[in-house]
């Protein structure tokens, strides 16, 4: 899959507030081409809200998210996921009621490319051969870790440069847990793609990443190499409760 080199994503002053409650205050970050930012903090620290404004799905009272110098603020999320951009929200965002083959189908749809189609779902096949095995039948039928799957399936179906994943190894077993990411690891190392994980858990998100991001009420607390952050053990103490 050819891919634009050099789109980093940009992300300059961002402020979100909800009911007057601020949930981000002057994030700021960067996203390389072909690297993985680990997001991490505790609950409530706007882990999720911000991925949710690089998406378009809030919009920020402040500050502005760019990707290849293209503005994305204002944007509507169709838009930006056809600027490369795709999005796994926290809990996979899948239907349930649709088979595995129809899910990553309708992923494809707005490409309108049949020939690609066809390459993209034997590529995520390929990837993921649990879901292989599994293709016609119902995703309510599917496990939790084939569930995430078929989540981060659906991203690549959309030929995504970026993944914004929220959470994706919530509520799965320490075993699937790797395999995620793991699989998020090759996905940057094989296909060149860029990755900005938001994570609870640290350690795995830590060992995967090249860049980290440390967030608290909505603030930057840290932002340093993954593998630096890894050994600073008072942050930890601080603010992941390890």
């Amino acid at each position: 899959m050819s891919r634009k080199k050099g789109r980093m994503l940009e992300v300059d002053g961002l402020s979100v507030s909800y009911g007057g409650v601020a949930a981000l205050d002057g994030v700021s970050l960067r996203i390389p081409d072909n690297s993985i930012t680990a997001v991490l903090g505790p609950n409530g620290a706007g882990k999720s809200t911000l991925i949710r404004a690089i998406a378009g799905l809030v919009r920020p009272r402040a500050g502005t998210v760019s990707y290849g110098r293209r503005l994305l603020t204002g944007m509507s999320p169709e838009a930006i996921v056809r600027l490369g951009i795709s999005m796994v929200p926290e809990g996979g965002g899948i239907i349930r009621e649709l088979t595995v083959d129809e899910n990553l189908r309708l992923a494809h749809l707005w490409r309108r490319d049949r020939a690609d189609l066809r390459k993209a779902l034997d590529e995520v096949m390929a990837l993921f051969p649990p879901l292989a095995a599994r293709r016609h039948l119902p995703a309510n039928s599917l496990s939790g870790g084939e569930r995430q799957m078929l989540a981060v399936g659906r991203a690549l179906m959309s030929r995504a440069e970026l993944l914004l994943l929220d959470e994706p190894s919530l509520g799965l077993a320490p075993r699937i847990v790797s395999l995620i990411m793991r699989t998020i690891h090759e996905l940057r190392g094989q296909r060149g793609l860029s990755v900005l994980l938001v994570e609870q858990n640290a350690r795995s998100a830590l060992a995967i990443a090249d860049e980290a991001l440390l967030l608290s009420s909505g603030r930057t607390v840290a932002s340093r190499r993954a593998g630096e952050l890894a050994h600073e053990e008072e942050l930890w103490h601080a603010y992941l409760g390890y």
